[in-house]
């Protein structure tokens, strides 16, 4: 989410000819602070993306396909079917279900018409909750504004596949729940060493 709203992708992209685009980098950034961000799922990966996004300010609104309380900057939890009422209200769109006969292909054509024009997508938890023709085609007609992926439609994604060519499309290796926060002290110390 950062490096699309802060234009972290696009000066990796140029390396040292970013300094060359600040101001065209500057004006594109977006600030969290006072945005919607709307939770797809909201069990444990949602709930802990949502403190992340009331700590930068942001109105949080989830929907989930179970009754689930709500919690971690939540007033309320939706049911599913209200889906295509928190897309149009939601600027971020977080996805956190996990992959059920429900959810498979949840994102396609209809939910990037319902989504608020211009949206960020976070997709966290399972690549095959996003119809990634669909998505290439929203992230090109503007109704979806850029999208930050951990996971893919299908994984490995291939090299060929369209969104690896999108400027406005960040992905990284199902990589985002790697937990080894403290390095041990056996490879501190063959660091140091």
């Amino acid at each position: 989410m950062l490096a699309l709203t802060r234009q972290i992708a696009p000066a990796i992209r140029w390396g040292p000819e970013a300094w060359k685009h600040r101001e065209q980098m500057r004006s594109a950034e977006i600030e969290l602070e006072g945005l919607t961000m709307g939770f797809v799922g909201f069990g444990g990966t949602g709930r802990a993306f949502a403190r992340r996004a009331t700590a930068f300010g942001m109105k949080v609104i989830a929907t989930d396909a179970h009754d689930v309380a709500p919690s971690d900057g939540a007033s309320e939890v939706w049911p599913l079917a209200r889906l295509n009422e928190l897309l149009g209200l939601s600027d971020i769109v977080a996805i956190g279900a996990p992959l059920t006969p429900e959810t498979r292909g949840l994102f396609g054509d209809e939910a990037f018409s319902a989504c608020k024009r211009g949206a960020l997508l976070v997709n966290v938890t399972r690549g095959e909750i996003v119809d990634g023709d669909a998505l290439g085609v929203a992230l090109r007609d503007g109704r979806c504004g850029g999208a930050a992926l951990d996971v893919a439609p299908s994984e490995p994604l291939p090299a060929e596949h369209p969104l690896w060519s999108l400027d406005n499309v960040v992905m990284i290796p199902h990589t985002a729940g790697a937990a080894n926060c403290v390095p041990s002290a056996t490879s501190h110390a063959s660091v140091t060493t």
